[in-house]
């Protein structure tokens, strides 16, 4: 029976039985189906069956398991091994040179078991062995005994267990080593050679130990090193001996140390540098020089100190995906990335105090000429600059995944989706969106590539009008296909969220209900399509105009001319208008009533010139002579030119002709020379003839008859 399974296995791919073609898939699932019949397994406290591979795999992974392990009930021909045990049923074993009949074993995996050690020649005769998982154990040591016999193993892995100390050549009967983590545990230093009979090791996980120091005496012996890692290892230095004896390093990962500065050409040893990790550290500026000539993939420098950088910091820099994002940048110099256009494809450079201009002139302008497929700008408030928003990605239409969460957004405007027309991913969570306008959905469907949007952290207004278009748009956008299967909670209460409603980082995957209270706390998925609550909209409903909204509305529903009227007021940039206009028809009410007060005080000021004669007007008199003497008086320079236009009849001069030369006789013909001529009629007021006295000053018409005065001598 078993010589039969193993021929299956080995002829399974492309046979044709019965007139069907079965894949390999199939055959492995038949067989597993039949192994218990075709192998020996312990099937009271394991499975068994084929891996993906067809190798014979065993699982022990129920928990509770003690010693002994079962290996004397498992076939001969097993070639992987998992033995592990949930969180809440850990198991308790000890292992030693138990293994010897899995002659055939290729991958032995124990973990969550609480091995206290790994004991002498316990892998003696696995000469097929390649990878050994002993992580979170409770091994406190290890010996150079530990390994003997495991010519062939390339993976060695003893995180996440309490080793604090390692003697030298403890790894030299590996000496097919390629990978080995050690991270986790409780090493405090190392000891010369440590690492020594490993000429093939690759790659070397030491994260989370508190090292302080990595001495370059120690790395030695694996000088094809291409992967280190040492996050959290308290470093605050590197010394440049120890990058100078692995040329090779392709990764180079020192997250989460206590770095201050990076000293110029700092990794200048490192020609085929790739990706370098120094996120989380207390790097205050990047400076010039450090990364000069190299050509990285990635870079991080993600939750620094950085308050700045040189705006020469990339020149002959090649980078492709760059992580500035939680950092202290206030701004940035409008070229600080250009040498970058030809190699930059991701970008993080969210959650810094950027000012949206700064954001504009040194990323998304033209002039820069950014070749981007990823942009993350979570957590700066583009939403609040209404200059920016509707061209900030106009020049970037290649982008292909764009990340708005946090961005202080209460509307989506249609510009911004537009100018997308690569998008194939969206996030929106953690905004202001009470709901998405006609216009908006229209725009995100007309993106073809569009596969996964995040709407989730936002108050969304549930009621019939404003959220039922957007319900529609979920049922059918291949977007939110992962909403709908991600949103596991049930209805709740008023917003009482159930527990496996909230991931593990705290983030609410699914979009939900703030308002109206009745469906407070109800994922949208779930919403009820039919049943929605009645149109009651909500405070501000704003379309990607920035002009009030108002979304499609079920029958009946009707907004009064006040709501609409605190809708208008609502709007900042109508507000603005407003007040503008207020403030204009102030000024100029206030300009005209100026004017005619300045009119009216030059009037009343020039009144005393033009009716001064030396004695005060009577008004009566005045009137009076205005009938009979209706006179235009025209005055010239200083009132010095009198002219007067004859408006009387014919008669009425020759009467005062007559008159004034009456009054000459009594006066002995003679007349004064002077600046006015003195006419006097007789007192016989029934002629029709007014006394007049014509002046260089004006026209004075008395109120009486003028006194006959005695002949006045010259002497």
């Amino acid at each position: 029976m078993v010589a039969s399974g193993l021929y299956l296995r080995l002829f399974v791919i492309n046979t044709v039985m019965t007139g069907f073609f079965f894949t390999v898939g199939s055959i492995e699932l038949s067989m597993s189906n039949s192994v218990g019949e075709a192998f020996n397994c312990p099937a009271e406290v394991c499975r068994c069956g084929l891996d993906p591979r067809g190798r014979v795999k065993v699982v022990c992974d129920r928990g509770d398991l003690g010693d002994p392990i079962p290996i004397r009930a498992m076939d001969p021909l097993t070639e992987v091994l998992i033995i592990a045990a949930p969180d809440d049923k850990p198991n308790s074993l000890t292992i030693g040179p138990i293994f010897q009949s899995l002659a055939k074993l290729e991958q032995l995996k124990i973990t969550n078991s609480f091995v206290p050690a790994i004991g002498k020649h316990s892998f003696w005769g696995l000469r097929s062995l390649r990878t050994l998982d002993l992580s979170l154990n409770n091994i406190s040591a290890l010996v150079e005994s530990n390994f003997r016999g495991l010519i062939t193993l390339e993976d060695l892995l003893l995180d996440g267990n309490i080793i604090d100390s390692i003697p030298s050549a403890a790894f030299r009967h590996l000496p097919a080593l390629k990978r080995l983590s050690l991270a986790r545990n409780h090493l405090s230093e190392f000891v010369p050679r440590l690492f020594y009979g490993l000429h093939r090791l690759e790659e070397l996980e030491l994260s989370d130990n508190p090292l302080q120091e990595l001495e370059p005496e120690v790395f030695r012996d694996v000088r094809l090193l291409r992967t280190l890692r040492c996050r959290r290892c308290r470093l605050t230095y590197i010394n440049p001996l120890l990058l100078h004896l692995l040329p090779d390093i392709v990764t180079l990962d020192l997250g989460e140390n206590g770095f201050h500065y990076l000293d110029k050409n700092a990794f200048g040893d490192l020609p085929k540098l790739r990706h370098l990790y120094l996120d989380g550290n207390q790097v205050t500026v990047l400076t010039s020089g450090v990364l000069t000539g190299h050509n990285l993939t990635t870079l991080s420098l993600a939750r620094n100190r950085m308050m700045t950088v040189d705006p020469a910091a990339f020149v002959n820099v090649s980078v492709t995906e760059l992580d500035l994002s939680s950092n202290r940048l206030q701004s940035l110099d409008p070229f600080v990335f250009l040498p970058l256009n030809q190699s930059l494809r991701r970008l993080k450079i969210g959650a810094n105090p950027l000012q949206v201009s700064h954001l504009w002139s040194s990323i998304l302008s033209p002039r820069v000429q950014l070749n981007l497929s990823e942009l993350d700008v979570a957590d700066i408030p583009i939403g609040r600059d209404q200059h920016f928003q509707t061209d900030l990605f106009s020049f970037h239409h290649g982008i292909k995944s764009l990340n708005l969460s946090g961005t202080a957004f209460n509307y989506l405007p249609v510009e911004v989706i537009r100018s997308l027309p690569s998008l194939r991913q969206l996030d929106l969570s953690f905004n202001k969106l009470s709901s998405l306008t006609d216009l908006s959905l229209s725009a995100l469907s007309a993106l073809q590539g569009l596969r996964r949007i995040y709407l989730h952290g936002n108050p969304w207004y549930c009621d019939a009008c404003v959220i039922g278009p957007m319900l529609k748009w979920l049922d059918i956008s291949p977007a939110s296909r992962h909403i709908k299967d991600g949103c596991r909670g049930l209805k709740t209460n008023a917003g009482n969220l159930t527990a496996d409603y909230i991931n593990d980082d705290g983030a609410q995957p699914c979009p939900v209900c703030q308002d109206p209270p009745s469906v407070a706390g109800v994922e949208l998925p779930r919403l009820d399509h039919v049943n929605l609550p009645t149109c009651n909209y909500p405070p501000m409903l704003i379309d990607s105009q920035g002009l009030p909204s108002k979304p499609a509305t079920a029958a009946g529903a009707t907004l009064t001319p006040m709501g609409r009227f605190v809708i208008f007021l609502e709007n900042p940039l109508y507000l603005a208008l407003v007040c503008g206009v207020a403030v204009l028809l102030v000024a100029a009410v206030c300009a005209a009533l100026a004017i005619v007060s300045r009119h009216a005080a030059s009037y009343y000021t020039n009144e005393g010139k033009r009716s001064k004669t030396g004695q005060p007007v009577d008004p009566a008199v005045s009137d009076e002579s205005e009938g009979l003497f209706p006179l235009t008086a025209r005055v010239g320079h200083r009132g010095r030119i009198l002219k007067v236009e004859k408006k009387a009849t014919e008669q009425r001069m020759d009467a005062i002709e007559n008159e004034s030369q009456l009054l000459s006789k009594n006066n002995n013909g003679r007349i004064k020379d002077d600046t006015a001529e003195q006419v006097s009629p007789s007192s016989a007021r029934t002629n029709g003839v007014v006394a007049i006295t014509v002046t260089s000053r004006g026209v004075h018409c008395p109120a009486y008859p003028p006194v006959e005065q005695p002949e006045r001598s010259l002497f």
